[in-house]
């Protein structure tokens, strides 16, 4: 194994036995409390991790390699806490990563200012990082942070309501577009568990995924799927949890992160 052979010549070397970010970040913050230390890597996860979990009295270094004509990329842990992004592991996660979904055709940038102004979405994002929280409580913090990234009224508190309505104003248009429609409750419910579920894990608390919007299949976990056929249902109590169709267009979620490329943009670099 390359771990053997990095430590026979001399280099100590650890092995991930689940979320190889964790551990590495894990490591230099350890590190930190007595020595230097620099990540040199290119997952933007590794940044996300570094602001949740740095010392802010011990500074770690980031390095983005670049690539052809473009220079390495420099980030300060303490300069990046700086930002103002508390729940950083929630907005990450919740916007779209590997294993969530994201919002089809939303902007994590737009979400990050969103969060950094709203007293509101401040307090439902803080829901996400308390290992005690409920799934009603887990689900009703999901609920608001969609509303109010889809622009919903201040006074709009019903996702499926906001979801009718903005679908009868989507059929005036000549040629509506369905798939950017506000997620269905049922689809932001399963989200939301998994949002939940992930941040928990960053934070080193072990949680069943299958109380959290995941289920086997196969050996596998895969997400809970989604039943599309009331999601247009007038009634606000209607909720469309049954298992059906995947996530996709229709239901307001893709599990493709299609705002990988936009991650970078949250973090500015030191040059």
């Amino acid at each position: 194994m390359l771990k053997v052979e990095l430590e026979d010549n001399g280099t100590r070397a650890h092995q991930a036995e689940s979320d190889a970010d964790v551990l590495i970040v894990d490591t230099a913050v350890k590190i930190s409390e007595t020595a230097a230390v620099g990540i040199v890597g290119e997952n933007v996860d590794l940044i996300v991790l570094l602001m949740a979990e740095a010392d802010a009295h011990n500074e770690i270094i980031f390095i983005k390699p670049g690539r052809g004509e473009t220079r390495d990329s420099l980030f300060s842990s303490q300069g990046l806490q700086q930002l103002g992004f508390k729940d950083v592991l929630f907005l990450h996660a919740f916007t779209g990563y590997d294993t969530t979904s994201s919002a089809f055709r939303k902007s994590k940038v737009a979400f990050a200012k969103l969060y950094l102004k709203s007293r509101e979405v401040h307090k439902a994002a803080a829901v996400f990082s308390d290992p005690s929280s409920t799934t009603a409580q887990v689900q009703k913090a999901g609920e608001t942070c969609i509303l109010r990234w889809y622009g919903a009224p201040a006074e709009e508190v019903t996702l499926n309501a906001f979801r009718y309505n903005s679908f009868l104003k989507s059929v005036a248009i000549i040629k509506p577009d369905i798939s950017s429609l506000p997620p269905s409750k049922g689809a932001t419910k399963q989200h939301s568990l998994r949002t939940f579920h992930h941040v928990q894990v960053w934070l080193g608390n072990d949680l069943p995924p299958q109380m959290h919007g995941w289920k086997i299949e196969d050996n596998c976990l895969v997400p809970v799927s989604q039943c599309i056929g009331n999601c247009l249902n007038r009634d606000p109590q209607v909720d469309s949890e049954n298992e059906g169709e995947q996530d996709g267009p229709l239901t307001g979620f893709l599990q493709e992160d299609e705002n990988e490329d936009e991650d970078q943009d949250l973090f500015p670099s030191r040059d």
